[in-house]
């Protein structure tokens, strides 16, 4: 039965992650806004465009670079949007 004991061991940290994560969700649900992911996924558009167009050479089919830049923005955005959406419901 050593694994009670480690069970027994792990439960103050356990406490302590759970209070941790808890403040860090409070945190988030009141300063990551509507506004923000808008910010944020326009920041982010702005720095895909200008990797994409940096690195347009790397790809064989580099005159196609701006859709690649749409296609990581959209998913950026898309993620930011998904993440807001979760931390609301919770």
């Amino acid at each position: 039965m050593p694994w009670r004991a480690v069970i027994r061991l792990l439960r103050p940290l356990t406490r302590i992650a759970e209070r941790e994560f808890a403040a860090a969700i409070a945190f988030l649900s009141r300063h990551y806004t509507f506004l923000a992911v808008m910010v944020l996924s326009i920041v982010g558009g702005a720095f895909f465009f200008a990797e994409c167009y940096l690195s347009r050479y790397k790809h064989w089919n580099y005159w196609l670079w701006k859709s690649r830049a749409v296609t990581k923005t959209i998913n950026f955005a898309a993620i930011l949007f998904a993440l807001k959406l979760m931390i609301g419901g919770m």
